[in-house]
């Protein structure tokens, strides 16, 4: 368990705490250890319940969705002023551009996030964005919810996710390399637990290196043993890298084939939400598309503007291009006021307008009682392979203080 737990916690149902410390602290629980945070309960533990046909439903969104990245991408890279229209800074283009292989999916390890309106076959699965860079939320989806769902004696719909990283990283990994290190902030609890699942998951004769234990050469990059690194595999931001002298170093090294990264450079291209602009206007104005990519706009995507005039008289969505946790993110209204906003002085250009959609509402039970909140549906992506969901409950915008809430198929 987190080390906030020791603080006071506010619970008002002690049965419900005891049942949820012993699921915490279960030896089958090897990386999962944020159960708090903030000094607040974040996982939750009574699965919510949803059906084979809304799975499937969601992993045909998935893949779906999957595929029009892929092409996006792709078309996005022949352009300098597309990148740049992304918000990619100019110390990152040739870094964009290098190892790209069309035929490959975006990224190694993403999730799409949806807002998922209605049960069963009628269904209404709206993408919201895709975090296709650095996602978490992969050791709750894989081993807490197969956990809860064990001691529910119920089904996992996320059985596959570990085996799913393992083929994804064969896939991508296509030669021998002498020193290939897992890395993140180490002192970043989620971060870290996080990357150690998915080195054990890649089943890769690999090492975890926490970030502040790199040296930036000029020839390469060093691990804490002193030994070169020819992969790394990085859970920290492509764009935060583009701010620090050693990650600029650490692109450029990449960029001319010293050194190799995962996710890919794709992935970094795809997580900026001009992205799904650049999709729309290119479903709305070319015959980029064809008629089954357009079938798949149509029914998954929102119209998303890099102009907020497009929504006069309606309510949107203001979102910067790469804000993480909500941070940045305004909710209008249909009279062009402010319903909701997460500050973040952060993130204050590149922004892109999105219709806005209403998330359902959800209950979930805490050991501070029932809370209810939008439930908004996390479908990750694994070498473009639907592999498992990550639920979530919060506000009207998601961020961080959201529960977690597990999963199980009737």
């Amino acid at each position: 368990m987190n080390n906030q737990a020791a603080q006071p916690l506010h619970i008002t149902d002690e049965l419900h705490y005891e049942r949820w410390k012993a699921i915490m602290d279960h030896p089958e629980l090897h990386f999962f250890n944020w159960g708090i945070m903030h000094n607040c309960q974040y996982a939750t533990i009574e699965p919510l319940e949803i059906n084979k046909e809304l799975l499937e439903k969601i992993k045909t969104a998935t893949e779906a969705c999957g595929t029009i990245f892929q092409k996006a991408v792709d078309f996005v890279l022949k352009s300098n002023q597309l990148l740049r229209l992304l918000g990619i800074p100019e110390t990152a283009i040739d870094f964009c551009r290098s190892k790209h292989d069309p035929a490959m999916p975006v990224t190694t390890i993403g999730r799409f996030d949806f807002a998922v309106n209605g049960a069963g076959e009628n269904a209404e699965i709206k993408l919201l964005e895709f975090n296709s860079d650095t996602p978490t939320g992969v050791v709750e989806a894989s081993e807490l919810n197969a956990l809860i769902n064990k001691l529910c004696q119920s089904k996992n719909p996320n059985q596959m996710f570990a085996a799913n990283v393992k083929k994804a990283f064969k896939k991508f990994i296509v030669k021998e390399y002498q020193n290939i290190v897992f890395s993140s902030l180490g002192w970043h609890q989620e971060d870290k637990g996080t990357v150690l699942a998915e080195l054990a998951y890649s089943g890769l004769p690999a090492k975890y290196v926490p970030l502040d234990s790199i040296v930036v050469e000029a020839d390469g990059i060093i691990d804490d043993q002193g030994k070169r690194i020819d992969l790394l595999y990085r859970l920290y931001p492509i764009e935060w890298f583009t701010r620090e002298t050693d990650g600029i170093k650490l692109i450029e090294l990449a960029a001319g084939n010293k050194l190799d990264l995962l996710n890919p450079p794709s992935a970094f291209v795809a997580q900026s939400k001009v992205m799904m602009a650049i999709i729309w206007e290119l479903y709305k104005n070319t015959n980029f598309f064809n008629h089954d990519d357009k079938e798949i706009i149509s029914r998954y995507f929102l119209p998303v503007y890099l102009d907020n005039s497009y929504f006069k008289g309606c309510p949107y969505v203001a979102k910067p291009a790469f804000g993480r946790e909500g941070g940045g993110v305004y909710l209008y209204n249909g009279q062009g006021e402010i319903d909701a906003f997460v500050e973040n002085k952060e993130y204050l250009n590149d922004m892109v307008y999105q219709e806005r959609v209403t998330f359902p509402l959800q209950a979930v039970s805490t050991w501070s009682g029932e809370y209810t909140g939008r439930l908004l549906v996390g479908s990750f992506l694994i070498a473009g392979e639907f592999s498992g969901l990550l639920l979530r409950v919060g506000d009207e915008i998601t961020g961080d203080m959201a529960y977690f809430l597990p999963v199980t198929i009737t």
